[in-house]
């Protein structure tokens, strides 16, 4: 990742999609280093803090992280959607796609070392260990039901790691940016699982994920969600 992403978030052009071609693609690989390097300062620094989840975070085209309050510069909302997308592209493991609704674009980023692919094998061994000895053969075939305060209370995300290795920060700078775009266990799992829907490889991928409430009503938020079955 590139180490000089936050000398460049202190320049106004860095606030404006650049018109040539060689310019943006620099413009957005900084970009998207910068993102993924505020996700792991912050996560960092509340990881003590148990209400917050430690692994995930959520980014959209309107987040501040866009926004430079001494130079009093945002980046437009299609042009961060640019850049976030780019991230995708440039960090797979680390950032997925959550939402498509125009220029609110959002994205999930995992500040773990291993990223998506270690939270979603980490999600399945908690399934697999929960529903009392399931194989994914039977997972695959009959399914699991679980509620998110179950999902929650667990924090299987982290499932089996006794601590959570972050991604180390690819600069030494001071991240200009306050705490956005943490979420708390429950809204981590939720939005998660909303990813997994747009991850090209993905061992979850073959198992179903559907969402349902208790009285069987299709409200939102759902109470819970049933991993696999035919």
């Amino acid at each position: 990742m590139s180490s000089d992403h936050w000398g460049f978030f202190n320049l106004p052009p860095f606030f404006t999609a650049q018109p040539a071609s060689t310019t943006l693609e620099r413009q957005c690989s900084l970009w998207s280093s910068l993102l993924l390097d505020h996700a792991t300062y912050h996560a960092s620094e509340r990881k003590g803090d148990p209400s917050i989840c430690p692994v995930l975070r959520v980014y959209n085209a309107n987040s501040d992280i866009f926004f430079n309050p001494s130079l009093n510069r945002r980046l437009h909302a299609h042009g961060a959607r640019v850049m976030l997308e780019t991230s995708i592209t440039q960090y797979p493991n680390h950032v997925a796609k959550v939402s498509d609704d125009g220029d609110n674009f959002s994205v999930l980023v995992a500040t773990n070392k291993g990223g998506l692919k270690e939270l979603e094998q980490s999600l399945l061994s908690w399934i697999l260990e929960m529903g009392q000895g399931t194989t994914t053969a039977a997972l695959s075939k009959k399914g699991a039901v679980m509620t998110f305060d179950e999902l929650s209370e667990s924090q299987c995300l982290t499932y089996n790691q006794k601590t959570v290795t972050f991604l180390p920060r690819t600069s030494s700078e001071k991240v200009s940016v306050g705490d956005v775009g943490a979420l708390n266990q429950e809204n981590a799992i939720r939005v998660f699982l909303e990813a997994l829907n747009n991850r090209p490889v993905s061992v979850m991928q073959p198992f179903k994920i559907t969402l349902f409430n208790l009285d069987g009503s299709n409200k939102q938020p759902y109470q819970g969600v049933k991993f696999g079955g035919e």
